[in-house]
């Protein structure tokens, strides 16, 4: 048992150490945890408007994000997509993503709605002793409203391009800014 706890809290520290590294983003950086789900961390400086004083003030707190993408799904044509669950792989990635987000220092976790993201972070929360926030503005994008059996080149050209939208869906741009305020 020993040695599963200490590799588990060197793959935690590598997670940690490599977070702090992107591209010359010392504070931002992000974690392939294979196939997926990927953790994304950003170490961000919040403006806080404190009364009596200017709103670019320079009293921002600094405050870490760790983005986490959900775990594989099990995607069904019949089933809307916000109800798709995770795969028998997905929930083993999911329970393995608890020593690796255990030694970040979460205080809070939030989650979209859409049931393969609840349950990706549903391990972790309840190993925190957290609730688990769902947050309408976390959802994800909508690419289309009707099932798409191939979507590849839908989504190269939604990358290529933020303003690409289908009818009745969500181009990257709408669903940068809803994200954002989230």
């Amino acid at each position: 048992a020993n040695g599963d706890e200490e590799e588990k809290e060197n793959e935690a520290a590598a997670v940690r150490k490599k977070s702090h590294r992107r591209q010359g983003k010392p504070n931002c950086g992000a974690v392939q945890l294979a196939p997926q789900p990927v953790l994304l961390t950003c170490r961000c400086r919040v403006r806080v408007r404190l009364p009596g004083r200017r709103s670019n003030n320079p009293d921002a707190m600094a405050t870490t994000l760790h983005l986490v993408r959900h775990a594989q799904s099990l995607p069904l044509a019949e089933q809307a997509e916000p109800d798709w669950r995770l795969s028998p792989a997905g929930e083993a990635q999911a329970r393995g993503l608890v020593p690796i987000l255990a030694g970040l220092g979460v205080g809070r976790v939030y989650s979209s709605p859409y049931r393969r993201c609840r349950e990706t972070l549903a391990p972790f929360s309840a190993a925190l002793g957290a609730e688990l926030v769902l947050h309408e503005g976390l959802r994800e994008r909508r690419i289309a409203t009707q099932w798409m059996a191939d979507f590849r080149e839908v989504w190269r050209r939604s990358w290529e391009d933020f303003s690409f939208v289908l009818d009745g869906g969500e181009s990257s741009w709408t669903c940068r800014e809803r994200i954002a305020a989230a």
